[in-house]
């Protein structure tokens, strides 16, 4: 069931379902997060300001000595706080063959920094003399709406209303309106 202020409400055989559904989460349908609380009669329906959001992230360019689990997750420490890698990046790392073009992973990212499109980093040369720079490509699978100024989700910064209006040119003030072409 939704009510008009646009909040679900589901209804389940027992607690234990109610509490699997909430814990195996994130939930996300059609490229939106479905943000699952359970509902009391005293709990207040209001939307709370989201400052952390879960997105599965494509990591593309992988160093091939970077290519492990503990690898991959410091990784994805660069761009946020990393929950968990896909099956099919996990079993590749485990089995230690082969490898995606890219690794795939969920990643809790905060709304107060920026979204990360490249990673660098140092690898050790095979001889031990010196490093190689290696740059990595961050592809967000769904990108939410980020406002710098708030540092939340939900609207970005351009349609903040913290920010000033911007002001518009009006008719009388366009020099060119009377210019025939």
């Amino acid at each position: 069931m939704m009510n008009a202020n646009g909040f679900f409400f589901f209804k389940f055989k027992d607690e234990t379902g109610m509490l699997n559904v909430i814990m195996d989460g994130p939930w996300i349908i059609r490229s939106q997060p479905l943000f699952l609380n359970s509902w009391t009669p005293k709990t207040k329906l209001e939307k709370k300001e989201v400052k952390t959001v879960q997105v599965w992230v494509k990591i593309h360019d992988i160093p091939l000595a970077a290519y492990t689990e503990d690898g991959l997750r410091l990784i994805a420490t660069t761009i946020g706080k990393p929950k968990m890698l896909d099956s099919f990046t996990t079993s590749m790392c485990m089995d230690a063959w082969g490898r995606s073009s890219y690794a795939r992973a969920l990643i809790e990212i905060s709304a107060d920094k920026d979204f990360r499109e490249e990673i660098t980093m140092a690898i050790l040369e095979p001889e031990g003399e010196g490093f190689i720079k290696e740059t990595m490509y961050v592809e967000y699978e769904w990108s939410p709406h980020r406002c710098a100024t708030c540092c939340v989700f939900g609207h970005s910064s351009e349609s903040c209303l913290k920010q000033p209006m911007k002001t518009r040119k009006t008719f009388q003030e366009d020099p060119n309106r009377n210019i025939q072409k």
